[in-house]
């Protein structure tokens, strides 16, 4: 994935995280977690279509953003749990 389209998607996730109340947040959350579990297992065996790796990505983005949202966290901070996350779904 270029990273000009990563950056792309990450603004677009950020927005979105930006204009939720709590609320919200936490169905975001609850939702990039039920993803990225089932997308994790079908990565991790070779199943996952390309649509599907890239759903995987932008839940861990989610995830990822969220967290640093909540604890007030910068780019250091979301690169290193971004690594912690992948390996974690796809363990």
């Amino acid at each position: 994935m270029s990273t000009q389209l990563m950056s792309i998607e990450q603004r677009q996730v950020q927005s979105l995280i930006d204009g939720a109340d709590d609320q919200e947040k936490h169905v975001l959350e609850q939702e990039a977690m039920s993803l990225a579990v089932d997308l994790g297992h079908l990565v991790t065996n070779g199943l996952a279509t390309a649509s599907q790796k890239d759903t995987f990505h932008l839940a861990i983005e989610m995830l990822v953003r969220l967290e640093a949202n909540k604890y007030r966290k910068g780019f250091w901070f979301r690169t290193k749990r971004r690594v912690q996350l992948t390996a974690m779904y796809l363990g």
